[in-house]
């Protein structure tokens, strides 16, 4: 979930930069409300938590007919290699992830002479992308209907607010 929210910041500056594009995001199907929320994404493609392999290639497939312009692969595991694999873009980036580093920082190995934020390296793929990186911050906002029913604004005092600083 936090490495979704991270991926805010991106969104708003490939929308920044491609302002009349159509963002598809494609994103397990428990976090698609959450990416509703961003509110740069003009299409989220859900796919269910135990979707298996041949329905997922269908999906791929679905989405392979659309000639896309980009394919930013901002996650970097295997399901996301098989969508930048089968989805036919003019250009296709994938994040740094900088796997290698992780892991021996974890095993306590050896520390890499920079460490930037999850952002910056989502920001980086953007930058591949021929855009810039002008937002750096989560951008969300919270929705003001739930099931139907409008929210109400709480009356909090200054010491009600909690930070959350996820991933």
């Amino acid at each position: 979930l936090g490495d979704i929210v991270l991926t805010s910041a991106a969104l708003v500056n490939l929308k920044i930069k491609y302002p009349r594009s159509h963002l598809t995001f494609l994103c397990k199907e428990k976090y698609a409300e959450v990416v509703g929320c961003m509110g740069t994404v003009d299409e989220i493609r859900a796919v269910p938590d135990n979707v298996g392999l041949p329905a997922y290639v269908r999906l791929l497939m679905q989405l392979d007919k659309r000639n896309y312009n980009f394919v930013i692969d901002l996650h970097g595991n295997a399901r996301s290699w098989m969508a930048r694999e089968a989805v036919t873009a003019d250009r296709t980036v994938r994040y740094p992830k900088r796997r290698l580093e992780r892991i021996l920082a974890v095993k306590g190995r050896s520390l890499p002479v920079s460490w930037p934020h999850t952002i910056d390296l989502y920001n980086e793929a953007v930058i591949e992308a021929g855009g810039a990186a002008f937002c750096r911050r989560p951008i969300m906002s919270v929705p003001g209907v739930v099931d139907g029913e409008k929210l109400e604004s709480p009356q909090l005092s200054r010491h009600d607010y909690v930070v959350v600083a996820p991933g």
